[in-house]
């Protein structure tokens, strides 16, 4: 009897032990686990993010090196007087209109607008184009250099009697800023 006595204890004890190690293992070691596992993909997540935002840095940083080669004349319109650059900005609007199939109305300059880093004139241009002349004459515009920004922009399609063009003819009108510099000497071969 002595000896299944001290089975019973021994098997007592096993079991003990073995509840033990599973309470340990379900208390312990999973949440552990799970832990690591979640700080494992967190540290991957962010080190992707780092890695992305230091390709976006380099990406940054050649595009700023790029825009400090671009000479200062492809930036802005300059002239010693307003009514030289005013001349310019129309000659060059009423040109790209010209090109672009649009029938000019009106180019009006409507004032000025000072920013920290530049001073803006602003235009007003009206006119009549077939819709798909339009998207050539805002590209044209998108691409002068120096820049020709288009503020504001109204369209507003025309209804005229008779009209079987294939593209309806509309009414256009731009609200445009342009950076200036005025007085001083302008460098060579700028805006002349």
């Amino acid at each position: 009897m002595r000896f299944s006595e001290e089975r019973i204890k021994t098997w007592i004890a096993g079991f003990v032990l073995m509840m033990a190690a599973w309470l340990f293992i379900a208390l312990v070691v999973l949440p552990l686990s799970r832990w690591k596992l979640g700080v494992e993909v967190q540290f991957d997540t962010e080190t992707s993010r780092i890695v992305q935002l230091q390709e976006r840095l380099s990406s940054l940083q050649h595009d700023l090196s790029s825009a400090s080669d671009l000479p200062t004349q492809d930036l802005l319109w300059t002239a010693p007087q307003i009514g030289e650059v005013t001349a310019k900005i129309q000659s060059t609007l009423t040109n790209q209109a010209r090109d672009s199939g649009l029938a000019l109305r009106s180019i009006a300059p409507t004032g000025a607008e000072e920013e920290d880093f530049a001073t803006f004139a602003k235009f007003r241009l009206e006119g009549e184009v077939r819709l798909d002349s339009t998207l050539n004459f805002l590209r044209k515009l998108e691409g002068n250099a120096p820049p020709l920004l288009v503020r504001n922009a109204t369209l507003r399609r025309l209804n005229r009697p008779g009209n079987a063009e294939e593209y309806p003819l509309l009414f256009i009108q731009l609200e445009l800023v342009a950076p200036v510099r005025v007085g001083g000497n302008s460098a060579p071969g700028v805006n002349q």
